[in-house]
């Protein structure tokens, strides 16, 4: 990829050594973070939903969905910030152009127009698309890899433990304005 960024498209523009250094940091690392604390939350839904834990226990064809369902229900991150290009009208409210806005993708993943019952976790939801990787060009060029990590994250720690609970007075979140997770999540297995 980073090859893809340093080639010469024709036009004469290039990104600077440091432009070229964040890129290539951003491509390496952007994922870590948010991936393991999608497995956090994962986690703790199969451990609030356990007859849902079973169902994926027993059929790793629902790994898939479940992982949308993740991505919905509580994704790692809530929002996005943006710039408006136009002026855009929002009931009957005028966002001028050139605007910073933040789009609150945690809410849109439970908009009950949207989805029956968001609040609730179900794997055997079925899902056409959440916002939780961005829309569009801002789409994040990791989800399939993402969502591949989480995929293999589960099928792994389910292998390993089917049944499994969690200390819920041990739990942590982390201190973040961006990433939503679990700084501590104490697990009990059997």
């Amino acid at each position: 990829i980073s090859s893809e960024v340093t080639d010469d498209d024709g036009n004469g523009w290039y990104l600077s050594d440091e432009e070229l250094a964040t890129r290539v940091l951003e491509l390496a690392f952007a994922g870590h973070e948010t991936v393991a604390r999608l497995v956090a939350n994962g986690v703790v839904a199969l451990a609030w939903y356990p007859e849902q834990r079973a169902d994926l226990v027993a059929d790793r064809s629902l790994l898939p969905d479940a992982v949308e369902e993740m991505l919905r229900w509580d994704a790692p991150s809530h929002y996005q910030g943006r710039w408006t290009a136009t002026d855009v009208t929002l009931h009957d409210t005028t966002i001028p152009a050139d605007s910073r806005v933040v789009l609150v993708t945690g809410a849109a993943n439970h908009d009950e127009r949207v989805y029956t019952e968001p609040e609730l976790f179900d794997l055997h939801r079925s899902i056409d698309t959440t916002v939780s990787f961005g829309y569009g060009v801002h789409f994040c060029l990791g989800a399939s890899l993402a969502r591949l990590e989480t995929r293999i994250a589960f099928d792994e720690f389910l292998n390993r433990f089917p049944e499994y609970g969690i200390d819920e007075s041990g739990i942590e979140r982390m201190r973040s304005s961006n990433v939503r997770g679990l700084a501590k999540l104490p697990i009990t297995v059997d």
